[in-house]
């Protein structure tokens, strides 16, 4: 067994898409990060890492990061994953000793986990527990007052603002100071309302909630960024939003439409289902925490 470590995203490709593009959607996450950094390759900032693991019968597992976020597991051959995996931590623990954390589909990121944690002293923290569903058609739900638009310039300020609640109530936020967070949601408001990819559901002329798409895959787009303000959510804005954007998106030409959810929100898990999305996988991401005398669940 081999362990390849790709200087190029492309390099990486040319090995791994005919595998990740045979499970095209529990797979969208890393094959759309990789397909991203091949077109743009500076699009996430620091060098992103790419690693794959094979045998003389074929691919076995392969993971990528995009510092600082977590590294990202895909398992091929299950009956070979400890031996692939302890070959990635043996190869990451010299370059990333303190590993941020693992995401990937529940046991595959439980089990690098574990053998990480052979690796280094650490504890791994769960930090969510997602579900991964996929949508070929919509179904409409009931329509609440108001209509969706695409946001516009004016509306960036609004978009960060947003955008900073939505990482904050997720999870999704890096560690970093406020004015770094800040900055952070702001390129990425300006990224997606310069690529047309933001769009808002409007009562009454004022913005009531936000979802976005444009993490693409070969056949796949995903919807992300789907945030209601407190006071105005259970009114149906958010699922009316992601209906409007998944039939256009579906009427663009992609095959299917992809999110994941949040487990531990029973309303969004329950929503997205009513307009037609249909589980695919579950995942874990799970953070390392370095300051423990000695590891622990």
């Amino acid at each position: 067994m081999r362990l390849t470590h790709y200087d190029h995203a492309r390099q990486f490709l040319d090995d791994w898409q005919p595998v990740l593009v045979a499970n095209e959607v529990a797979n969208g996450l890393l094959l759309g990060i990789t397909l991203r950094v091949a077109e743009s390759p500076e699009f996430y900032g620091e060098l992103p890492v790419f690693i794959g693991v094979a045998d003389e019968a074929g691919p076995v597992a392969a993971a990528i990061m995009t510092p600082p976020f977590n590294l990202l597991v895909r398992v091929e051959l299950h009956e070979k994953r400890d031996v692939a995996f302890e070959l990635m931590a043996g190869h990451l623990a010299p370059l990333f000793p303190q590993l941020p954390g693992v995401n990937g589909e529940a046991d595959d990121s439980r089990r690098f986990a574990e053998i990480w944690r052979g690796e280094q002293l650490c504890s791994a923290q769960p930090v969510m527990n997602l579900r991964c569903f996929e949508l070929l058609e919509v179904i409409d739900p009931p329509k609440p007052p108001g209509a969706a638009r695409l946001a516009e310039s004016l509306d960036l300020e609004l978009m960060t603002d947003w955008i900073l609640l939505f990482t904050g109530e997720t999870g999704a936020s890096t560690p970093a100071t406020a004015t770094d967070e800040r900055a952070r949601a702001k390129t990425m408001a300006e990224r997606n309302l310069e690529l047309g990819n933001i769009w808002l559901w409007e009562d009454n002329g004022a913005p009531v909630a936000m979802a976005a798409c444009g993490r693409t895959t070969i056949n796949g787009n995903s919807i992300n960024l789907v945030y209601t303000p407190a006071e105005l959510r259970r009114r149906g804005y958010a699922t009316a939003l992601v209906a409007v954007l998944s039939r256009d998106i579906l009427e663009r030409g992609w095959r299917f439409v992809t999110l994941f959810t949040d487990l531990a929100n029973p309303v969004s898990n329950s929503i997205y289902r009513k307009i037609g999305y249909r589980p695919v996988a579950d995942f874990v991401e799970l953070e390392f925490r370095y300051d423990q005398d000695t590891p622990s669940d």
